[in-house]
């Protein structure tokens, strides 16, 4: 009796975490459409201080297409480099999630992009799946 009950705990753990996790929100194919160099708010200062200078961020804005929307999120890094992954017109799988966008990186794995906006196709001839929510 005992076993069961730790092999049933055992299961609706692995579940919960599991879904937690982002099983439960399965990757779909997008398109990468665009990709734009953002230029992040660099605080002016007037007053000459000892302070250092803030780090160099680089950000790039890219765009996908997923389910006839186009979706746009800030791809941020500490060096000037863009996955090849990331170029227009490649394909990438991806979660939208609420106010995210979650893409799969071939040997660096899910990175979490900030959603930007979103765009619904408005041309009228996209025949693909309903948008997921966000």
């Amino acid at each position: 009796m005992k076993s069961s009950k730790l092999v049933l705990t055992a299961i609706l753990t692995l579940a919960a975490v599991s879904f937690a996790y982002g099983a439960g929100y399965p990757y779909q194919k997008a398109t990468v459409t665009n990709v734009e160099n953002h230029e992040p708010f660099v605080p002016l200062h007037t007053k000459a201080t000892d302070a250092p200078e803030p780090p160099a961020q680089y950000a790039f804005d890219i765009s996908f297409h997923l389910n006839c929307s186009t979706y746009v999120g800030r791809y941020r890094s500490d060096i000037e480099y863009l996955p090849a992954v990331l170029n227009p017109n490649q394909s990438v799988d991806m979660i939208v999630d609420k106010g995210l966008l979650r893409v799969l990186i071939p040997g660096k794995g899910e990175v979490k992009m900030s959603l930007i906006r979103k765009e619904k196709d408005k041309s009228g001839t996209c025949s693909g799946s309903p948008t997921p929510t966000t």
